[in-house]
């Protein structure tokens, strides 16, 4: 395969969760390789780095409690980027346990949405092994899988398991498809969070070996082959790391043409929060590298976003509070042979942003948050306005 991995040490140097639910993500939910060329643009990675859900509510996911995390914001005139999941845990008899994770991952690279049921039995004191599955009315896109977890204490565990997306499309499809090389992920998910301090870590390792569709009325073939590795958390509650790679090939086979992609993406972030006074101060950036290969020609794009972010004092109540931030961003975006993508897509752009954000936070039941962005680029025309975000978070 002609990825380019000797790309990896630059972007590993660096070193919440660019995938929300990493243990259940399968790429034959992906978007395709040409929806993203078709999409590429500067302000996406602007859009992609304000609307991801912070730090804390990763922590917050880890630490296991029953909670609904949600993050919308807009894209463009026409798509939102999508962030929401939900989990819910409840122990049956004697050992074993029931968990519900519902999770929707939409935006210019995955489309991914899904409710997965998981059923644990303990064994011994580290030990909890797992099935789960995901039941759709289609029962062709049905997912079964199997799996361990060692818990090491009661907040750090390993966890490795396969999943079987579509088992049943073989046997049980409406339409003309079936796989004649089924689809497998093999992945392992590790992590760790603290009751004490804001510190958290959790890295995860997918592979998903080619997997081929084959529409017997169209005589059409669909390959799909995926490497997928992620690294996130926080150190000394001052440092925010963010680190995903992930590796694809996809292949489209008709009668009288073969069109084979080779989609590579690498994705970091590092901030650092300074306290100063009753003021916290987060400078970091955010670099993005793709490349993309279609048959003899590629593509490269890359971006780099340095940030800036002020927090200001949180004004509480009796049972809620409030608190400002302002923040600044600069894409400094990239684009490597652009007639591969679109004959008008430029190859350089510069792209600044102000953005504020407002939240509201419920103690210990959860928060609700606005986020408002201007193109500093286009102020005072009518395109100032570039967009915003919700997001909402809730415990129970």
């Amino acid at each position: 395969m002609r990825f380019p991995l000797c790309l990896l040490w630059l972007y590993a140097s660096w070193a919440s969760a660019f995938d929300s639910v990493p243990e259940y993500r399968t790429v034959i939910k992906d978007r395709s390789v040409q929806y993203v060329l078709d999409r590429s643009s500067a302000e996406y990675s602007s859009d992609y780095l304000n609307y991801q859900l912070p730090a804390a509510a990763e922590r917050e996911w880890l630490l296991g409690k029953n909670q609904y995390q949600f993050s919308v914001g807009s894209l463009s005139s026409k798509e939102f980027l999508v962030e929401q999941r939900l989990r819910i845990q409840s122990a049956l008899a004697g050992p074993l346990d029931f968990q519900l994770t519902w999770f929707d991952e939409s935006d210019w690279d995955e489309n991914q949405q899904d409710f997965f049921w998981e059923l644990g039995l303990k064994s011994g004191r580290h030990w909890r092994w797992l099935s789960f599955g995901n039941i759709d009315s289609n029962k062709a896109e049905n997912d079964i899988g199997v799996g361990g977890e060692y818990h090491f204490d009661s907040l750090k565990k390993l966890r490795f398991a396969v999943l079987f997306p579509d088992f049943q499309r073989n046997i049980r499809s409406q339409d003309d498809t079936e796989w004649t090389s089924r689809p497998v992920v093999w992945s392992v998910v590790g992590s760790s969070a603290s009751t004490d301090t804001r510190d958290f870590y959790q890295y995860y390792l997918r592979y998903e070996p080619r997997s081929v569709l084959h529409n017997k009325a169209q005589q059409t073939y669909s390959g799909l082959e995926k490497y997928t590795l992620g690294l996130n958390g926080t150190h000394d509650a001052a440092w925010q790391y963010r680190l995903h790679i992930d590796l694809k090939r996809e292949v489209q086979e008709t009668q009288v043409l073969k069109t084979v992609y080779y989609s590579s993406r690498y994705m970091t972030t590092l901030d650092y929060t300074w306290k100063l006074e009753n003021l916290e101060l987060r400078p970091g950036v955010f670099v993005l590298y793709r490349r993309w290969d279609k048959n003899s020609q590629y593509a490269t794009v890359t971006d780099y976003t340095p940030s800036f972010w002020v927090s200001f004092p949180v004004h509480s109540r009796s049972d809620w509070s409030t608190q400002h931030q302002v923040g600044w961003d600069m894409v400094i975006h990239q684009l490597d042979n652009p007639s591969v993508i679109a004959e008008d897509r430029s190859d350089e752009a510069l792209e600044s942003r102000l953005n504020y954000r407002y939240e509201i936070g419920f103690n210990e039941r959860g928060s609700l948050g606005f986020i408002f962005s201007m193109d500093l680029d286009e102020f005072g025309s009518p395109q100032t306005w570039e967009g915003g975000a919700a997001q909402l978070r809730l415990f129970f």
